[in-house]
Order: structure tokens, then C-alpha cells, then sequence
């Protein structure tokens, strides 16, 4: 939890200010838990994580009886596909780093909310094909996940096979992204690009915007807030 605390407390919690999050708060992919129990013990309201990675949500559940958490909130942490409709109606969708490997229109389809927050790094960014998370040098080398027969190393020495799959297979754009959450009815109330992406705090660095005209292949992630438009 503490690698996302600084993600949170210094760039995330904003956003909720800004934008005026509502409770219920529902994270798709939610992971450890982390960026969940951390804003669970700044504001009150009731928060839902889902993962399909049973040993994640074992340990977010975890985290969650060994916090300090609040706290007047309340988290709750399931096992359940980001593409299902989920048993709480949220006011806030948060995803974080799952948009680039699960179909974001069917997210939006399945669990539609009046605010959505997601952030990524595009396909065509300089490591948006995962390629840091492989065992091999060519770990260090952007955008060679775009190189077919290098590509194809990468998947042998890959951690998690399916992190690099489902990003190609997604091959998500800042463009495409706009257009599906357009198409939902969803106003686009914030836009940035990041030569630096806030997530990186976890690891020490600055976070380093972007100007809005700079494409996919030139920034580090895009990030975005939509609200449903009115009916």
C-alpha cells in the first residue's frame, strides 16, 4: 500500500476534489488494494474493488484488516470480471492501468458510472507493450514491442504472458478511448498526457505532463475523466 500512497495522496485525491467523485466507488482491476484503502483513509464513502486474480483480492482483503482504515469508510474487495455487471450501481468508476488490457467500451457496458476515471499507456507509447515487466535486456528498449521478431522474445521471458497479450490485443489509443466513452454518452471533462505518469511516484519519480497535441508514440500515458452526458 505504501508504493501508492504518494499516486494518491498527491495527484488521484485531486481529481476526486476536482471532479467531485461520488460514492459508490467501484475500481475495475483493482489489484492489491492499494490505491482503494489509501483514498479509504481520506474520504469517507463506500469503496468496491474487483480483480480477477484471486490471489490479489486475498491480499487486498488483507491489507484491508492490517490498515488503519477508517475511518467512517467502507471497502469491499471481490473476485469478479471488470466486463460483468457488478452488483453495486457506482457513481465513480476508477481504471487504473486496465484499460490498456480489458475492451474498455465493454467495461463501460457493463458497469456504466457517472463519473469515469481511467488512465493508461497507450499501445504505441514507448512501453506500451509491457516489454518492462519481461526478463530479458530488451526490457530497457522502447517501443520495441512494435518489432514482430522481438516481440516474440518478449513473450518467452515474460512474467506474465497475459499482461503482453492483452495489450496487444487492446492496442488502446488516447483517440479510440475518446470516441468509445463519446459513444456512451459520456462527456470528456479532463484530458492529459504524461511524459512521466503520476503512477510512477510509487517509484520515487516526478510526475511530468504533457502538451494535448503530443501523439501516443511521443508520451508515457493519457489520462481522463468522463462524465455521462445528460438523456
Amino acid at each position: 500500500m505504501k508504493d501508492q500512497r504518494r499516486y494518491v495522496t498527491r495527484h488521484l485525491i485531486k481529481l476526486f476534489n476536482r471532479f467531485h467523485f461520488r460514492s459508490p466507488v467501484l475500481d475495475l482491476g483493482c489489484g492489491r488494494g492499494g490505491v482503494l484503502i489509501t483514498l479509504a483513509g481520506i474520504l469517507t464513502a463506500r469503496y468496491y474493488g474487483i480483480d480477477t486474480n484471486y490471489k490479489s483480492i486475498i491480499t487486498a482483503i488483507e491489507k484491508y484488516k492490517n490498515s488503519a482504515a477508517n475511518f467512517g469508510s467502507s471497502v469491499w474487495f471481490n473476485v469478479y470480471s471488470a466486463v460483468e455487471p457488478y452488483s453495486v450501481i457506482p457513481e465513480t468508476i476508477l481504471m487504473n492501468d486496465v484499460a490498456e488490457h480489458v475492451s474498455f467500451d465493454k467495461m463501460l457496458t457493463a458497469n456504466p458510472g457517472r463519473h469515469v476515471y481511467v488512465s493508461f499507456p497507450p499501445w504505441t507509447s514507448p512501453f506500451g507493450g509491457h516489454q518492462q515487466t519481461c526478463l530479458t535486456p530488451w526490457r530497457y528498449i522502447p517501443w520495441v514491442h512494435m518489432v514482430k521478431p522481438i516481440w516474440k522474445r518478449l513473450l518467452d521471458t515474460a512474467r506474465n504472458i497475459d499482461d503482453l497479450t492483452s495489450a496487444k490485443e487492446q492496442r488502446i489509443t488516447s483517440r479510440g478511448t475518446e470516441r468509445i466513452a463519446h459513444n456512451h454518452g459520456y462527456d470528456m471533462l479532463y484530458k492529459r498526457k504524461w511524459i512521466l505518469r503520476p503512477e510512477l511516484m510509487r517509484y520515487g519519480l516526478p510526475a511530468i505532463p504533457a502538451p494535448r497535441w503530443v501523439p501516443d508514440w511521443m508520451c508515457m500515458g493519457a489520462e481522463y475523466v468522463f462524465e455521462k452526458g445528460e438523456q
